[in-house]
């Protein structure tokens, strides 16, 4: 043996020899070294970034994240919106029951979630170029869309790295589901984000995808932020009035008369964060839970922020789903953060498992997730303090 491959003789306690070359052991050496180099390398390019870059960077990873979750999994919030479009251009009732339009238009029943469209007419608008392709292609499509659009406007919210990190759960959750909202929360995010100009469009398009961001709107007055919330409120009547007069009168009023049996129907579900699944449990009708809305908005009254409308509106909306958690984004300490963290990745890994058992702890962490919330929305109200200045 050369000198090179000289031998190092170790002897165990048991007395059995162990022979070790010392050009293997120097080997071994180097790969470990080169691989904590190569992290360390990349940890410290990620922290060489500026606040920009390390935003888009976690974003894109969270977004593709989600993008391809939902190519592996059945259910898709998107079916409704994409069978009301299919029943508009067929001439049909877009409030026909999903289980008759997905016989009729080629959709899986494992894909459809809702019993009818429970989305007001703006997202049957949106779906409407949608349902001109097979529903295969038309939920890929849809859900590249969403990805996409939901990254943009989350990178212009400047929403926290550990925010998007911390929080990618409830985020990567609703996008592998199709669930638009993705874009109506980063679009809450966007106008409450300092930019006044962005704030009646913003909050005004959120408010016709999807009912809960008016308690914003409501909010806005409470604050006497007056132009704010005209501008929010009108922005999104006249884009809801625009999309009713184009679908039809009944795509309206149909939503609008489905929507307290759609709260009743799944307000005891583990994915529901809010109040309201208490009141199902007890036999109570949710709509009493939603009044407390208006309470919460009066509260608000001549305050500096309407920042606890964003917790409240998680825990006294009819449904408020997994994926709406993000709203707190920005607002969070640093332990309600990882709290948060926590209880819904227990969630989404128990959902994604497909396990029976795993039922149990998703229950759990979901009933912890809505009291942390309401203490999140208390500490946030005594933070908001008085004194608002009329806009």
């Amino acid at each position: 043996m050369c000198a090179a491959d000289t031998s190092v003789i170790r002897v165990g306690r048991s007395g059995i020899v162990q022979t070790v070359t010392r050009r293997s052991s120097e080997r071994l050496e180097g790969l470990r070294r080169s691989k904590h180099l190569n992290c360390g390398l990349a940890l410290g390019a990620f922290a060489f970034l500026s606040d920009l870059h390390q935003r888009i960077a976690l974003t894109a990873v969270v977004v593709m994240a989600g993008f391809a979750a939902s190519l592996y999994l059945p259910p898709s919030d998107f079916a409704q919106d994409y069978l009301a479009a299919a029943a508009v251009r067929a001439g049909m009732d877009p409030n026909i029951p999903s289980a008759q339009l997905a016989q009729r238009f080629g959709v899986p029943n494992h894909a459809v979630t809702s019993v009818r469209t429970a989305h007001p007419p703006l997202m049957t608008l949106i779906a409407m170029p949608y349902a001109s392709l097979a529903w295969a292609g038309s939920r890929i499509l849809w859900n590249l869309t969403l990805s996409l659009v939901t990254g943009v406007l989350l990178v212009l919210a400047q929403a926290r790295c550990r925010d998007i990190a911390l929080l990618a759960p409830a985020w990567i959750f609703g996008l592998a589901l199709g669930n638009v909202d993705a874009i109506v929360v980063s679009l809450c995010l966007l106008g409450l984000s300092g930019r006044s100009r962005s704030v009646g469009l913003c909050l005004g398009s959120a408010a016709a995808l999807k009912v809960y961001p008016v308690l914003l709107i409501f909010g806005l007055l409470a604050v006497r932020r007056y132009r704010q919330a005209v501008l929010s409120g009108a922005f999104g009547l006249i884009v809801t009035v625009a999309a009713t007069l184009f679908l039809g009168v009944e795509s309206l009023y149909g939503w609008l008369q489905f929507l307290p049996h759609n709260g009743d129907r799944f307000a005891v579900n583990m994915l529901n964060l809010s109040l309201t699944k208490f009141a199902g449990l007890f036999g109570w009708r949710t709509f009493l839970i939603t009044l407390l809305g208006l309470v919460a908005v009066a509260l608000q009254f001549r305050r500096r922020t309407i920042d606890p409308l964003l917790a409240a509106i998680l825990l006294v909306s009819p449904l408020s789903w997994l994926q709406s958690l993000p709203l707190l984004t920005n607002r969070l300490t640093r332990e309600e953060l990882v709290a948060c963290s926590l209880a819904s990745l227990t969630i989404v890994l128990g959902w994604f498992s497909g396990v029976q058992w795993s039922v149990y702890p998703c229950v759990l962490a979901s009933f912890v997730l809505t009291a942390i919330i309401a203490r999140i929305y208390v500490r946030m109200y005594r933070e908001s303090g008085a004194g608002a200045e009329p806009l």
